[in-house]
């Protein structure tokens, strides 16, 4: 046998049917992504597209599942760029493309070298090293000038001289 249906009594709610939620309006989108700032930088970047598009006085209304998309690309990616933010990199392209087509040379990316000490401490010890030897070369350079001054104050005539560079 089979029990009679139970109905409820007046003064209870009436029992909610458990259906799947298909579309939830702009307020909700905004709770479910628990962020007003970061709905609507999504709304503005095209992340998200209204299914039903409100207007003065009228409320949009958007799919769930592309709610749910949403939020799982926020979690994954940086938060979207607005348009605006996106204009500086358009002009940058844009500039280098037209630099393409008039046949100038964009200017190259810098290359990043990732070196270990050893190899630092090389480096710097080869780049003082040349300096010495130019300190050297220069100083051998004055040297030989004062010696041709000297020579040319006793004689007319110039003599030329060549200075050891093993004497410094």
């Amino acid at each position: 046998m089979t029990s009679p249906p139970v109905i409820p009594h007046p003064s209870q709610p009436p029992p909610v049917l458990s259906l799947p939620v298909l579309a939830v309006t702009q307020d909700e989108a905004i709770q479910i992504i628990r962020s007003q700032k970061l709905f609507r930088r999504a709304l503005a970047a095209g992340w998200i597209k209204p299914v039903i598009q409100g207007g003065r006085g009228r409320t949009s209304i958007f799919d769930y599942g592309d709610v749910a998309e949403l939020w799982e690309r926020i979690k994954t990616e940086q938060p979207p760029k607005l348009p605006c933010e996106l204009r500086g990199s358009i002009r940058k392209f844009f500039g280098q493309l037209w630099d393409l087509l008039k046949g100038v040379e964009p200017e190259p990316e810098p290359i990043y070298v990732f070196l270990s000490r050893e190899d630092v401490e090389k480096e710097v010890a080869r780049k003082y090293d040349e300096a010495q030897k130019e300190c050297e070369a220069e100083a051998l350079a004055e040297e030989k000038k004062k010696l041709e001054k000297r020579i040319t104050k006793r004689d007319e005539e110039p003599i030329k001289v060549e200075v050891d560079p093993n004497l410094f």
